[in-house]
């Protein structure tokens, strides 16, 4: 098997030298794997090294990062044959824990030489296409600033400061929701398009979301109080989001958010930008990924 290894140099992995790298390589060796490893030096070549490994007729692309790193990979390997492999080496790593992937790098790398494949839906935001959750509102905020603000001391800690600092900041918009089914007014705290079930670290929005069913799982949450969101904050992490009376889900495949002014949007936890218009849409299989088997 032809693979191609991206390793992000920036995503918080514990393989920071040459000899950890060298190591890597041996271990693929050992699984009789023809390995290629890039280290990558600027933001989105990986979308462009995995776009050539397509056209090359590599048969896997490993990435070694986070889920922004692999969101890259996704928007050079969507709609092709060529496998995506991930090793977790993110600070949040919420596609891998969805998929199953083992958080261990050495584990991780025994799901690619020895797992099966797994035809999973893509996503499509205004043009960019994400694998997890994308998101309008509040979540994209406090994504923004984490990475401002802690991208290089990463942690729940730190996530749970931007979340408090976001809380002050944003101040929710009415937003005209549409689907297939329906069309209405709200005015939510956030809004999470999510193909997988979590924003990384544990953190589930959408307990019930299945990335191979076709539908996203709309996640609302509506206004909060303060003291309502850290009395409901653990339920965050324990998986019971959906029993907070001020969450909601629905399910669409295409889904369209109008906004009267500009809110911030991210993708795979990535923030992308501000927009008043956002169309959403589901490659329904658009991804092979190694996962265990």
């Amino acid at each position: 098997m032809k693979v191609r290894v991206l390793y992000n140099p920036w995503s918080g992995s514990q393989l920071k030298s040459r000899g950890d790298l060298d190591e890597l390589r041996s271990v693929f060796l050992g699984y009789g794997l023809q390995v290629e490893m890039i280290r990558l030096t600027e933001k989105y070549q990986c979308t462009v090294m995995a776009r050539q490994a397509v056209e090359e007729g590599y048969d896997m692309v490993v990435v070694v990062g986070g889920d922004g790193t692999v969101n890259e990979a996704v928007c050079g390997l969507v709609n092709s044959d060529v496998r995506l492999g991930i090793i977790p080496a993110g600070s949040g790593n919420g596609i891998s824990r969805t998929l199953g992937i083992p958080l261990n790098t050495y584990e991780a790398c025994r799901v690619i030489a020895e797992g099966d494949n797994r035809r999973i839906d893509v996503g499509l935001l205004n043009g960019h296409h994400f694998l997890g959750v994308a998101g309008v509102g509040y979540d994209a905020l406090v994504g923004h600033l984490f990475e401002q603000r802690w991208g290089k001391q990463r942690g729940l800690g730190s996530y749970f400061l931007s979340a408090l600092a976001g809380y002050f900041q944003y101040r929710p918009y009415p937003i005209q929701l549409r689907t297939g089914q329906e069309s209405r007014s709200i005015a939510p705290l956030l809004v999470t398009i999510a193909n997988t079930t979590q924003f990384g670290g544990g953190a589930i929005i959408a307990p019930h979301a299945v990335p191979d069913d076709g539908l996203f799982d709309v996640c609302i949450i509506h206004h909060l109080s303060l003291l309502q969101a850290l009395y409901y904050w653990p339920r965050l992490f324990s998986g019971r989001i959906d029993t907070v009376p001020q969450w909601e889900m629905l399910r669409a495949d295409t889904l369209e958010l109008l906004s009267e002014k500009p809110v911030p949007v991210h993708v795979d936890g990535d923030f992308l930008e501000l927009s008043a218009h956002v169309r959403i849409s589901l490659v329904p299989g658009g991804l092979s990924v190694r996962v265990p088997g």
